[in-house]
């Protein structure tokens, strides 16, 4: 029987109410199911720094700080690697209950955990103090990603103007355009143009991510387009969790939930054939990136990462070829590489009602709107320790969105500057890493 201190709720957890550790009831114990692995990292109580994350909790714990002589030395350009130390937990906004009783990682964690994730662990070697201002001091810090790596190289959401069909060998991609002479123009929202569909195709399976070469060459607009390579997704490990009494060490009754986390560190596929490594990239400061560098807490259960350097050119920079198509582009894209927090939904608050704005991230430049393919709508709540109850649930444009714009004011060489720079409407949204874009021509 293997010990589970029954933190039954994780990080990143819906409207329900705070999980039932933190209600002054303790579940001492969890047994797992026979032949599921179990590693447990020795309990130890949780620091008060939920709170400075944006929208998911990561429960956090004092971490000592390491000795100048034994830390190493982040590399300028205050990039970070994020490495998963076991089985991580990465919640969504759904409350335990809504979910069937179990708690399902997402494959990524959302921005706001890894920017709580870095905080912290900068907040504790800085020994802010979580209740007189060290909050605020966490929420100052901008922290954009997570980035996804697979075997050291970006991977990025598959985008949603892309659909990968076919059967494996005979694998094609069909391009969705904005269908500009299309009748329902006027009964589209602000007379946007629907997407065209040119073939009836069943997308394929296991292309939800696309490495970063296929990305650029989808964002170019080259011709033929060429399906991306499959990216190999991490394993999911399940476990089934029982709550102990704290008077008689028995079974609660109906108290039975499962986990299932995402192995990002797993070297080795379920079906023991050679598996890939995942990682995750975030950036901020420099200052910030080496007090980080260490042994962080991140996701739903206190689990253990580390974050080693790794220096400014593992940052996804904009390539000279789409740096030079969008200098004098008359019509561009904008794909989210994380999800995006908009007053309006899935239209940014940038836009007025004719659709055109400015994004934050390109104020120069002035854009009209002429079409969107953007996928369901995706919640993101969690519990705030600063005010002991439920954060409202939001919803956000999903990672892979795209938009189709096109020039009205502005050009040069715009696009490194906004490359991978936050697209969301509120100033802590941006800060937390939310609405991460990518750009490219149509």
């Amino acid at each position: 029987m293997a010990r589970n201190d029954g933190r039954k709720g994780s990080g990143g957890g819906g409207k329900g109410g705070p999980p039932p550790w933190k209600q002054g009831k303790k579940a001492p114990g969890t047994v797992d199911a026979p032949k599921l692995r179990v590693e447990e990292p020795t309990p130890v109580p949780p620091a008060p720094t939920d709170a400075i994350q944006g929208a998911a909790s990561v429960a956090t714990v004092p971490t000592p700080a390491a000795t100048p002589a034994s830390r190493p030395v982040a590399e300028p350009g205050g990039v970070l690697c994020i490495r998963a130390l076991e089985p991580l937990l990465f919640r969504d906004g759904r409350p335990l209950a809504a979910a069937g009783g179990a708690a399902i990682s997402l494959v990524l964690p959302l921005p706001s955990t890894i920017a709580g994730c870095v905080r912290t662990g900068v907040g504790k070697r800085r020994g802010w103090d979580w209740s007189a201002g060290g909050r605020e001091q966490a929420l100052a810090l901008t922290v954009a990603g997570p980035i996804g790596q697979v075997a050291g190289e970006p991977v990025f959401p598959a985008p949603a103007d892309a659909v990968v069909h076919g059967e494996p060998g005979a694998l094609s991609v069909m391009r969705l355009h904005p269908d500009l002479g299309s009748p329902c123009r006027g009964e589209m929202p602000g007379g946007l143009a629907p997407m065209l569909v040119t073939q009836d195709a069943k997308p394929a399976r296991g292309y939800r991510f696309w490495r970063q070469a296929d990305m650029h060459r989808w964002l170019l607009g080259a011709e033929p387009a060429l399906p991306p390579a499959r990216v190999p997704e991490p394993p999911m490990e399940e476990r089934v969790h029982v709550a102990l009494r704290d008077d008689t060490g028995t079974a609660e009754e109906g108290m039975l939930f499962t986990t299932r986390m995402v192995c990002l560190e797993n070297h080795v596929s379920a079906s023991d054939a050679p598996g890939v490594e995942w990682s995750l990239l975030a950036r901020t400061d420099d200052e910030a990136s080496a007090d980080a560098v260490g042994i962080l807490t991140a996701g739903g259960e206190r689990r253990l990462a580390s974050a080693e350097p790794a220096g400014g050119a593992a940052w996804p920079a904009c390539p000279e070829a789409l740096r030079s198509a969008l200098a004098g582009a008359i019509r561009v894209r904008l794909a989210l590489a994380t999800p995006a927090l908009f007053d309006g939904g899935w239209k940014p608050g940038w836009l007025d009602e004719e659709m055109v704005g400015s994004p934050p991230s390109a104020p120069g430049l002035t854009l009209k709107l002429v079409a969107a393919a953007v996928g369901r709508r995706e919640p993101v709540s969690g519990w705030d320790l600063a005010t002991q109850g439920p954060k409202a649930v939001r919803w956000m444009a999903p990672a892979g969105s795209v938009y189709f714009f096109e020039v009205l004011e502005g050009a040069g060489d715009w696009a490194p500057d906004a490359w991978l720079q936050p697209v969301s409407d509120g100033e802590q949204d941006r800060r937390d890493g939310f609405g991460l874009s990518l750009w490219g021509v149509w």
